[in-house]
């Protein structure tokens, strides 16, 4: 079982489902937490309340919602790559950057950058090569390999990433600036189109951004508190201009997603 969150009626149905009640039901009941709660925290509290008192059927998979502006050779790869994987090994994105002669082997822990065959030595009094030290996992205390996504479709609510991401992941725009080749963002562009993939997941193999040491329980129960506090938003609070799908699930850092989870994918842009 689990949320289908792709459109506002699917995830009023589900929620339905999930908690066993009417829609009536269920609008009445999340209207009074809404309005007996005087802040944030006490929302919060009185969410997480109801839902563990009333969830009946618990979700055991999640809905991936991911954003990516894929080249158009791509179309039959639907895995989806940790950074590593992403960079280190031959797939469309790979190819097309060592088209423009840039390679990567990781190493240690972090991923180094090869320039016409030569190892590019980044210099952290530059903010692009600071940014690409982070991304590349040069701190050893912080990684972000992860291949990750929204619970939400983020195409139904207030999402930050979407136009950021229409022309193509920061990575790649960062490496175009290392190289001072501007061209090579364009060419991407022309050649790639803008998706939000859909993948259902067990919810055994995610993480959440903000909490990632969840057990399985403790996921649902905070999941399901996020669906509940995006319908209160978007159907109590009537404020659906701040109705937020910038809730961010992942994968271990160097877990790839594999595409026998995908389901479907939108054009956003082409």
């Amino acid at each position: 079982m689990y949320i289908n969150s792709t459109s506002i009626s699917e995830l009023t149905d589900s929620l339905c489902h999930a908690f066993q009640k009417s829609d009536e039901q269920l609008y009445s009941d999340l209207s009074n937490i809404a309005y007996d709660s005087k802040d944030e925290d006490v929302l919060r509290s009185n969410i997480n309340k109801y839902v563990k008192e009333n969830l009946v059927d618990k979700p055991n998979k999640v809905l991936l919602f991911h954003l990516s502006r894929r080249l158009d050779n791509d179309d039959n790869d639907l895995t989806g790559y940790s950074l590593v994987n992403l960079l280190t090994f031959k797939n469309s994105y790979s190819d097309f950057l060592l088209k423009h002669h840039l390679s990567f082997k990781y190493n240690n822990g972090h991923i180094d950058i090869y320039y016409y065959d030569k190892k590019v030595e980044l210099d952290n009094s530059n903010d692009n090569d600071l940014i690409l030290m982070k991304r590349l996992g040069y701190n050893k205390n912080i990684k972000d390999f992860c291949f990750n996504g929204f619970i939400i479709n983020p195409v139904i609510g207030k999402n930050t990433y979407i136009s950021s991401l229409s022309l193509g992941s920061e990575l790649t725009q960062r490496l175009a600036d290392l190289i001072n080749n501007k061209s090579m963002i364009d060419e991407y562009i022309n050649k790639s189109t803008y998706y939000c993939f859909k993948y259902l997941v067990p919810i055994d193999i995610v993480l959440f951004d903000e909490k990632p040491a969840l057990n399985k329980n403790s996921k649902i129960i905070y999941m399901m508190g996020k669906y509940i506090d995006f319908f209160i938003t978007y159907f109590i609070y009537q404020q659906r201009e701040k109705t937020s799908t910038d809730i961010e699930i992942r994968l271990n850092d160097y877990e790839d997603l594999l595409s026998e989870y995908y389901i479907d994918k939108i054009i956003i842009e082409k």
